[in-house]
């Protein structure tokens, strides 16, 4: 705690007005963090398993499994392969 405190005492002005600026732009940070909740991470598709999905799709499922369309032959997807 000490050392802290002769630190902050040895600073000249533009240091000092740097250092309020940075714990500032933490604090906002920290604030902007608080307000949109906790990160999300990449989940793996709940279709196929295979794809990442990202944090903002609502419905789970990666762009490959949500516009997937069968085969024109035998009627089957990617995802019975």
């Amino acid at each position: 705690m000490n050392e802290e405190v002769e630190k902050e005492r040895k600073l000249t002005g533009a240091e000092k007005t740097k250092a309020a600026l940075d714990k500032a732009g933490h604090l906002i940070k920290d604030e902007k963090e608080r307000m949109q909740g906790p990160k999300k991470e990449w989940e793996l598709c709940s279709r196929c398993h295979v794809n990442k999905v990202a944090p903002w799709n609502k419905k789970g499922v990666c762009y490959r499994c949500q516009h997937a369309k069968k085969s024109k032959g035998d009627g089957t997807s990617f995802l019975d392969e």
